[in-house]
């Protein structure tokens, strides 16, 4: 079977981002060579059948067309694969130069490969873009000047964001050698909150966030004098977040109880406020219907879409690589992750309003792309908890005046 070669356009407005996607198929343990009866690939778009359990009916979910295509990857393509597919290469030379900030986020089922994707043996995407950053590092980084790269990661557990560095790393690693990057593997593998469940012996149940940021370092001479020169003489720059969600579950086959089961509650709730962003970005979209009504984006319903919408913005590129499993028995789970899947395909980032007048005289461009709503939100709240407090304090003058 053929797959596509060709990658979805790039966005020719730079103040615009087109959300991309990919599709990455878990081999079948029955099969391990090629793709399941129940999945059908084409190079453009992939198609999932499930039956239903309680009728002869079957529902069948299609992600993707020769208008606007997926990236897919057949049972048995490697990480290398995957990371030439996607250019995490280019990702990383487009921060190291400032030009872009990157996301790479896996998303999916419990035990359909996420984890694998990014921090798999033989070298994960993590990996693989830590390797790519000391390649243009040990090469001055060209146009950009030298820079530095500096690594921090933690992870999402429940609602507690917990670091996963160490406290001899303290928040940022800076990360000159093949060995830091694999301390940075094997910091975040061994602290993150995994344990077993019916579905997976390793199951991970935190969302694990990897933020590699690339500082410019220039000298007296580069700056005009306008800074002396030293071990801290960086300019912040662009950064690459590498982000590994926490894999959906059902009860029934996780069979997870106790803390288990909390854990799952809780990663569902966010997994799904995260699919209710991804639906109010693409009805914001300009692609989007005309007529289509306008609705707030609600970021605020989860603590992973308040942290994912740091990364989540115009002028980056943005990838979500959707897992799903081989194995017939999980095609429902499938389903639901082509149909996030298809949410996210229709998210086209803009930047809303434009700031002058950056650090060394450049212009810089405001990029949340919920600044307006949730701005304007926030303002009815605060009008609603004043008139509560008003109405409040008016009736117990009253009281007060009605005692004497």
């Amino acid at each position: 079977m053929k797959y596509a070669e060709r990658m979805p356009l790039e966005m020719k407005n730079p103040r615009e981002s087109r959300l991309r996607v990919a599709i990455r198929i878990r081999p079948s343990n029955i099969d391990a060579s090629s793709s399941p009866a129940h999945i059908a690939c084409s190079n453009t778009s992939v198609t999932v059948t499930a039956s239903n359990t309680h009728s002869v009916q079957q529902q069948t979910a299609t992600l993707g067309t020769s208008e606007d295509p997926v990236v897919v990857f057949s049972p048995g393509q490697s990480n290398d694969n995957v990371a030439s597919r996607i250019d995490v290469s280019a990702m990383v030379r487009d921060c190291a130069r400032g030009d872009r900030d990157g996301l790479v986020c896996c998303y999916g089922q419990s035990c359909s490969g996420k984890s694998y994707t990014m921090f798999g043996q033989g070298g994960g995407l993590v990996h693989r873009a830590l390797q790519a950053s000391l390649g243009l590092a040990a090469g001055g980084g060209g146009a950009a000047g030298r820079f530095r790269v500096q690594v921090s990661a933690y992870e999402l557990y429940g609602h507690t964001v917990r670091s996963l560095m160490g406290p001899r790393h303290g928040q940022w690693m800076r990360v000159t050698k093949s060995e830091d990057i694999n301390t940075v593997l094997e910091l975040v593998v061994q602290a993150r909150a995994v344990s077993e469940t019916n579905l997976n012996t390793q199951s991970s149940r935190s969302h694990a966030f990897v933020i590699v940021r690339f500082e410019s370092e220039f000298n007296d001479a580069e700056l005009g004098g306008a800074r002396p020169a030293g071990p801290d003489a960086a300019t912040p720059g662009a950064t690459l977040a590498l982000v590994d969600l926490a894999g959906s579950e059902r009860v029934s086959k996780s069979q997870a109880t106790g803390s288990r089961l909390q854990e799952g509650i809780e990663i569902n709730k966010s997994l799904s406020a995260l699919g209710n962003v991804m639906r109010a970005l693409a009805s914001a979209s300009p692609s989007s219907s005309p007529g289509a009504s306008t609705q707030t984006i609600p970021w605020r319903a989860s603590k992973l879409t308040q942290l994912l919408k740091a990364h989540l913005r115009c002028h980056s590129t943005i990838w979500f690589i959707l897992c799903i499993s081989g194995e017939e028995d999980h095609a429902h789970e499938s389903l639901s992750t082509l149909r996030f899947g298809s949410a996210v395909l229709g998210v086209t980032l803009r930047a809303h309003r434009k700031e002058a007048k950056g650090g060394r005289g450049g212009k810089n461009i405001k990029t949340a792309v919920d600044a307006p709503a949730v701005a304007i939100r926030d303002a009815v709240a605060a009008r609603h908890w004043v008139m509560v407090y008003l109405c409040w304090l008016m009736a117990m003058i009253m009281l007060a005046l009605a005692s004497f």
